[in-house]
């Protein structure tokens, strides 16, 4: 496939809108560096010239990365398209009018688009369904929709009803979509080592550029500044990287509905920030009254920060209860679909049945659907109310093909039996991809661990050094050129820089842990919080350590 359809734009307009700009862009960026590097600075000036190369290779790969992008999305969007497609073959409705409603779905992204094309090709250019697939599975980047858009082909040539060859599809389409949530998680697997690997790197790097200015001389704070700026470009990088690969799972709705619970984690939000300034205040005051002059700047900062865990913990609880009541959707849905069905399709009688029984925090969410639909006003809304009570986000999509399909015509048990099986088999999935995450969990905070360890001692050992050359009382003349000092004022500077590459490290791999597990930013705050103390912790224990030891040795 050539560029045209890769990004769906000429090749003129991908070298306007893209090849161009990434290269005046990035060279820009290479002049700015070069300009602002001190001649002190000379043997760092050849890293500006890798900046355009980075812009030209990115232009190069722009069409692939796009191409990829656009599969996983498809490959991501699986479950809910094959479900999607099979519980609305089971309603009064034709074939051309279920591809228009499937491709009107905002849930399946890009899978959405092909969907479109595929019924234009069969509604304006009067083409064969059959004929239209065989059409579109050349063109699709995915190989999962591709092969079942052959076999969807074959099946309209052959004759099957297509109702018979859906409910077979869901078994084929449920195990390739595992396939790829299990390749998917391997690939995770595999990036703890890379993140690993990149992060001490980076921090070699960084403890290398804190000796070399002692050495060979240089303005210590700016070589720093780069450095870290450089060090967050990495991990923002790696944030992108590994949502990419993560396969597109939230645990929370995204609807506009503002509930009771969203109502909580906004209020423990605010009440976390105004507690942040308060014990900033405290701090402050107690820093001119010289109360808490002896207590390390670290401590301090993480103390201002602690007030954000009240907010993480309540996300947290509340993420647990969605999470429980994902668990129980499934055979709350089999026994609704099971019930109606005996009942000649009917939902409220037996929904009311339903609320006696024990669905654990579900519970309350069905009683009021249940109040809600008895009052016959919007039975879409009531519905809607339900799924963005539970929170969930799985909950949602699913309970919303449950209720278009009964709509529609389809039979009860029949879309109910097909959503809470694919239902079943994504939690199982979503499982994996926790203990997944508690691996991840535990990389983090052993290489945040190492990575001040490391940078804390480089900075000790560079301070007493440049303590040791201003001590020394000869002729500065006569050493010039040999050894080079720092003022103990940047010094100070440039330590507080290092602290808030920590910060903003903590800030990030929290982040990241959030991407890997689908959950609530705000729940993020836990891990920002403890890994913030981990760094504070571990660089007071390292000053000391290592001053300890090297004024016993000296």
């Amino acid at each position: 496939m050539g560029i045209k359809h890769e990004i769906n734009m000429s090749p003129r307009k991908y070298f306007t809108k893209i090849v161009f700009p990434s290269l005046i862009l990035s060279t820009l960026v290479a002049v700015v560096i070069y300009v602002n590097l001190d001649r002190d600075s000379s043997s760092f000036k050849f890293v500006a010239f890798f900046i355009p190369i980075i812009g030209i290779m990115y232009s190069v790969i722009y069409p692939t990365l796009k191409t990829d992008r656009r599969k996983n999305e498809i490959d991501s969007k699986a479950h809910f398209f094959i479900t999607a497609f099979g519980v609305l073959s089971k309603s009064d409705v034709n074939r051309k009018a279920i591809l228009r409603m499937i491709s009107e779905k905002k849930e399946l992204g890009y899978l959405a688009t092909e969907i479109y094309k595929l019924y234009i090709l069969v509604d304006r250019w009067n083409q064969s369904i059959s004929k239209a697939s065989r059409f579109l599975s050349k063109r699709t980047p995915s190989r999962t929709f591709s092969d079942f858009l052959d076999r969807f082909a074959h099946s309209q040539d052959s004759g099957e009803d297509m109702n018979k060859f859906l409910y077979k599809e869901q078994e084929t389409v449920m195990n390739d979509y595992s396939t790829y949530y299990k390749g998917a998680l391997y690939e995770i697997d595999l990036l703890k080592e890379m993140y690993s690997a990149v992060l001490l790197s980076l921090v070699f790097l960084m403890a290398f550029v804190i000796i070399i200015p002692l050495l060979m001389g240089g303005n210590l704070v700016r070589m720093i500044v780069y450095i870290a700026i450089f060090f967050m470009m990495v991990e923002i990088a790696l944030i992108y990287f590994v949502k990419s690969v993560t396969p597109y799972d939230p645990i929370w709705h995204s609807r506009d509905i503002v509930t009771r619970t969203d109502r909580k984690l906004l209020f423990s939000f605010i009440l976390s920030l105004v507690g942040c300034v308060f014990v900033g205040i405290i701090i402050h005051i107690t820093q001119n009254t010289g109360f808490t002059k002896k207590v390390p700047f670290q401590f301090l900062i993480s103390f201002a920060m602690s007030p954000l865990l009240y907010s993480g913990f309540i996300s947290r609880r509340e993420e647990n209860v969605v999470k429980r009541k994902d668990n129980n959707f499934s055979s709350f849905l089999r026994t609704l679909g099971s019930s109606a069905s005996a009942r000649g399709g009917l939902i409220l009688e037996p929904l009311y049945y339903l609320t006696t029984h024990d669905f654990g925090p579900l519970t309350g969410d069905i009683k009021n659907l249940y109040r809600r639909l008895s009052l016959r006003i919007d039975g879409i809304k009531s519905w809607n109310f339900f799924s963005a009570e539970t929170g969930s986000y799985l909950i949602d999509i699913f309970s919303k093909l449950f209720v278009e399909s009964i709509s529609l015509g389809g039979e009860a048990g029949d879309v109910s039996d097909i959503i809470s099986s694919n239902f079943s088999r994504i939690l199982t999935l979503r499982k994996q991809k926790f203990q997944v995450t508690s691996s991840f969990i535990g990389i983090v905070y052993g290489v945040t661990a190492g990575m001040v360890f490391s940078m804390t001692i480089s900075f000790t050992i560079a301070q007493v050094i440049n303590s040791l050359y201003m001590g020394l009382n000869v002729n500065a003349g006569a050493l010039s050129g040999i050894l080079y000092t720092t003022s103990p004022s940047s010094l100070q500077i440039v330590s507080f820089i290092i602290f808030t590459v920590f910060i903003i490290h903590s800030l990030l791999s929290a982040v990241l842990i959030r991407v890997i597990d689908g959950g609530h930013y705000l729940n993020s705050l836990i891990h920002f919080v403890f890994l913030l103390w981990t760094s504070a912790i571990v660089m007071f224990i390292s000053e000391k350590v290592v001053t300890s030891l090297i004024s016993t040795t000296i």
